[in-house]
């Protein structure tokens, strides 16, 4: 049970989850540390991974010449700004 922010571990916004060091623990037992497994998905269709990262990413630019390789890869989650644990 997490009391104060001290106690926070790790703050996963996209399911509005925080984490202890003990409750990190065993979650990343429970899940057998599969980073790829969507945890969340957002109303436009991308899906989150523990660590809010997209998994399914768009890429509407890409650009490559003997310089240089550019992708901007873009996606849309809610963004959850607090919350409370």
């Amino acid at each position: 049970m997490i009391t104060t922010m001290t106690d926070i571990h790790h703050t996963c916004r996209c399911i509005r989850r925080t984490f202890s060091f003990d409750e990190w623990g065993a979650y990343m037992r429970e899940i057998r540390y599969d980073s790829s497994k969507v945890v969340h998905t957002s109303p436009a269709g991308f899906n989150f991974n523990l660590w809010d990262c997209c998994i399914n990413y768009n890429v509407p630019v890409k650009f490559s010449n003997r310089y240089c390789d550019v992708e901007i890869h873009t996606a849309q989650s809610e963004n959850y700004a607090t919350f409370s644990a």
